[in-house]
């Protein structure tokens, strides 16, 4: 819903107007459905346009009350109001704008403009700076005439904003609705009166009042957690349960039963804090839908209740043949009724004596006794997944479970060989298993077997939920064993009728049949070394026959085996098929395993060894008669050990321990220039004289890795203080902070090259700048770790500067003169001293001036120079490289010597050097 409202909140007694836009509302509503005594076709119908425009209201309460969202308190503030939850969570709502136009559906109408309304210089209300013509107060009474005092005149009549949006005059002690309206439409007022907070005007509310508990102690409501939706409408589940009471193994009665379980309602309670101390439990009960003609004979109890979270859960018991069912166009409506305890009346005595739910619908879910079924649950059973329904085909079935001849103690557990399908709980149905070794007319089964046959029931009895074996006639004996006496089950309701029934055939054994998993583990293909292409192992004939075939508790011939053995599942690396063997041996199938060459490039990529495993499941053709078994196949990749051994690094180019490389620009006196700064990173390398590759250690045994390529990287885990960015097919970059691409790496030929940009160029002249490199190997497109790979390239600053010197005379007439290139020492960064001849390395590195920071000189005595007022001075004259420095003392002649401290700096080629401070003796 897209509310487009302005709120006005009058406070008690004190009433202010705002100017509000609200960017949220919260709208509490409950929605009774009456029914009446008739189909419910159209009363549905008539339901559903307020049951959709409330859902939402619905949810967006149920999240408020699961949060404690609850309003504690309203107070006016400047420009607005602040209210605060019951969390303690306070927000305020103030002036604001149109809310704009809803993006979903059809676009709605902006909502109004809140009035404001003030009190003009002629004593009117205006309302948006229109005189309303109403006056805020009544005029002055009339003077009574000199001489003997007359009485005051009477106030006059003045008009306040009622709540109801309506003006009202008050003339003396009367107060008057008016006709006029002063609170446009879709305005909303809220009166906070101590306990409640009130809305006022609400659009789509009955009345379009909307009241808010503040108390956050006593329970105000209660919001049922829909299970499903009937026709829009919020429901409780119960899988009605239909049946015939069975009397032989073939037909159920065609009379139908009916049981609706034990079913459960989940109510959020606002406030959340409520506590079982404050309901009383005992009497909490569902009421009915009034003026209906109710199907249900109103037989839906409370049987318990309790409460956590907020929630109140109740257990529901019903008599589910009078409910309609969910085929039925009719609906039963049912609401919860919680009366509240004397603690409640204690801490407020206003809270009511109950509280009631909106109405839920019940909704009938049909189970059908087919939908039922008595099966093994496979705990301690050999045998079919399905017992046998009927006596007669019992007899003949698999044997499902076993009992040791002499175990006359705790026999056979039959509890735990059986699982009613279609129920998850029995007791919420109030059904129960009943186990016997009678027919239907209460005799004893009477099950002849074997040569001469023996009536096999006659060699144990069934004692509650346990078979007890006790040999014929009472006497056990080793003679007992493999004899196979039959259990009736029978799923009964709580009046004892039989809703289902199942045989189970038991053998009596010497002692339990191991059907545990078998294990069996082929020795360990031999490792292989990784290359490229698929690896296939296949286990040999021998290991078939003598691990597989003849695998403890297995023991079959290959004939056999395959009889009674099929795959069931392959688990584990690789894939996994059975082969024919050699014509000799045509009856043996072979397991054949493959790894592909993905799988085996990508178990432990990092490792110098992985190891890969596969379990082949063979199952048992009929469920039970054997033990799976489990054949486990494994075999181990060996890796090279790839390296570039520091013997294969060019000395020259490295430090000392051969981690760091240093590059530079080109230098003087040969055919480069000042601005080149690539370099081939190969360079560092001894390489492969013919492919011009490096030269890797590679281990002879690993061929295919002859065939190995590289690539180039910045190590982005390595590079702190430089950003790298995910390279391109081709290149790398390095970037500072602010995106400057500061070097370029060319990732397949290994060329980098350093920008040539202010960012690039700040960087190289704070410092040498230094970036990360790791070099990466790739065969067959997968990626190869090379040991000694990773190192480090300094980009070396062109040039640097020491300090100079200069000496010069105080108070000469004309100053003392210096030369400022007096004042610094240039090196390049092999250490090379500057020259002009024979090679003029000024010329070459671009240096274009020497600037020399006359405002920032100072002085070991604390005199300033080049400032108001001081006798100092230093002024330049002349261009680069004739520049020349006056000093002069316009002061008193000075007693004793001193010096200055001249910042210096130099502009060439890659921007402007650090500042070189420069010690200038002054003698006097």
């Amino acid at each position: 819903m897209d509310y487009k409202y302005k709120i006005v909140l009058i406070m008690r007694k004190k009433y202010f107007l705002k100017k509000l836009a609200i960017f949220g509302f919260l709208t509490l509503g409950a929605t009774t459905t009456f029914v009446g005594c008739k189909d419910y076709d159209d009363d549905i119908a008539g339901l559903q346009t307020q049951i959709d425009a409330n859902t939402k209201a619905i949810s967006d309460i149920q999240a408020l009350l699961n949060s404690g969202k609850w309003i504690k308190g309203v107070a006016a503030v400047t420009n607005g109001v602040t209210i605060t939850l019951g969390d303690g969570t306070a927000f305020t709502i103030t002036n604001g704008t149109n809310g704009t136009n809803g993006t979903n559906g059809t676009d709605g109408t902006n909502g109004k403009n809140g009035s404001v309304i003030t009190i003009g210089s002629n004593g009117n209300w205006f309302i948006d700076g229109v005189d309303s013509g109403k006056a805020s107060k009544g005029a002055d009474g009339t003077n009574g005439q000199t001489g003997t005092p007359g009485t005051n005149g009477k106030d006059g009549a003045y008009y306040y904003p009622n709540t109801d949006g309506y003006w009202h005059k008050v003339d003396g002690t009367t107060d008057t609705v008016t006709t006029q309206k002063w609170l446009p439409e879709g305005t909303v007022t809220a009166v906070d009166d101590g306990n409640y907070v009130v809305l006022y005007n609400v659009s789509g509310v009955t009345g379009g009042t909307v009241t808010l508990p503040k108390n956050n102690k006593v329970l105000q409501s209660m919001v049922f957690v829909p299970q499903r939706f009937v026709s829009g409408v919020p429901a409780i589940n119960f899988s009605l349960l239909t049946y015939g009471a069975m009397t032989s193994d073939v037909e159920p009665s065609a009379t139908p039963l009916h049981i609706t379980p034990t079913a459960s309602a989940d109510y959020i309670l606002n406030p959340s804090g409520i506590t079982e101390s404050q309901i009383d439990k005992s009497n909490i009960k569902f009421i009915y839908q009034d003026g209906i003609a109710t199907r249900s004979a109103k037989s839906a109890a409370v049987t318990s209740a309790s409460i956590s979270n907020g929630v109140l859960t109740v257990k529901i018991d019903a008599s589910s043949q009078y409910f309609a069912s969910s085929s039925s166009d009719k609906v039963d409506l049912v609401a919860l009724q919680v009366p509240l305890t004397s603690t409640t009346k204690v801490i407020d005595p206003t809270a009511p004596d109950y509280v009631t739910s909106g109405y839920a619908a019940v909704y009938t879910k049909p189970l059908a006794q087919t939908d039922l079924a008595l099966v093994n649950t496979g705990t301690t059973s050999i045998g079919p997944s399905i017992y046998a329904a009927d006596f007669a085909s019992a007899q003949s079935s698999a044997v499902a479970a076993e009992v040791v001849y002499d175990n006359r103690t705790s026999g056979l557990d039959l509890n735990s060989l059986v699982k009613v399908t279609g129920i998850d709980n029995l007791d919420d149905y109030k059904l129960k298993l009943i186990f016997d070794m009678d027919d239907w007319n209460g005799n004893r089964l009477n099950f002849p077997s074997g040569s001469p046959s023996t009536n096999q029931e006659l060699f144990a009895d069934v004692d509650g939920t346990k078979l007890i074996p006790h040999g014929y006639n009472g006497n056990p004996s080793t003679g007992d064993i493999n004899r196979t006496p039959i259990v009736r089950v029978r799923l009964v309701d709580n009046n004892g009728k039989t809703v289902k029934v199942a045989y189970i055939k038991v053998k009596i054994v010497d002692k339990p049949t191991d059907n545990s998993d078998v294990n069996v583990t082929i020795p360990q293909f031999a490792a292989f070394n990784q290359g490229l292409g698929n690896v296939i192992k296949t286990v040999d004939i021998a290991d078939m026959n003598g691990l597989v075939y003849n695998a403890e508790r297995v023991g079959l011939s290959k004939t056999v085996f395959y009889q009674t053995y099929a795959i069931a599942s392959i688990t584990g690396d690789g894939s996994v098929v059975e082969t024919p063997g050699n014509p000799a041996d045509t009856d043996t199938k072979r397991l054949e395993w493959t790894l592909n060459e993905s799988t085996i490039w990508a178990k432990n990529p990092n490792s110098n060894s992985a190891t890969f495993t596969s379990i082949v499941t063979y199952k048992s053709i009929i469920p039970g008669a054997k033990p799976n078994i489990n054949v486990t196949l494994t075999t181990t990749v060996n890796r090279p050990t790839i390296s570039i051994s520091s013997t294969n690094k060019i000395g020259e180019f490295w430090n000392t321990n051969k981690t760091s490389m240093d590059l530079g620009i080109d230098l003087p006196g040969g055919a480069g220039n000042v601005n080149n700064f690539s370099r081939y990173l190969t360079m560092g390398f001894h390489t492969d004289d013919v492919s011009g590759r490096l030269v890797l250690d590679v281990d002879a045994a690993y061929p295919a890795y002859s065939s190995i390529t590289y690539k180039y990287f910045f190590d982005s885990s390595r590079n702190s203080s430089l950003v790298v960015l995910p390279p391109s097919a081709s290149l790398s970059n390095l970037v500072d902070g602010s995106g400057n691409v500061i070097a370029v790496l060319d990732i397949n030929t290994g060329l980098i090259t350093y920008q040539h940009n202010a960012a690039a160029e700040a960087l190289l002249n704070k410092g040498d700048v230094a970036a990360d490199i790791i070099i990466s190997g790739e065969l067959g497109g997968h990626q190869v770790i090379i040991n000694n790979s990773q190192f480090s390239v300094n980009f070396k600053r062109p040039i640097y500067a020491i300090s100079g010197s200069a000496t010069i005379k105080d108070k000469l007439t004309a100053g003392s003169l210096f030369n400022a290139l007096d004042l610094i020492k240039l090196f390049d960064y092999t250490g090379a001293a500057f020259t002009s001849t024979p090679t003029d390395y000024f010329g070459y590195y671009g240096v274009t001036n020497v600037n020399v920071d006359l405002t920032n000189i100072t002085t070991s005595i604390g005199k300033s120079v080049n400032k108001t007022g001081s006798d100092l001075h230093v002024v330049s004259t002349g261009l680069y490289p004739y520049t020349k420095l006056t000093y002069t003392n316009t002061g008193a002649i000075l007693s004793s010597g001193f010096t200055m401290d001249v910042p210096v700096t130099v502009s060439y080629a890659w921007g402007t050097t650090e500042t070189t401070h420069t010690t200038v003796t002054v003698q006097p």
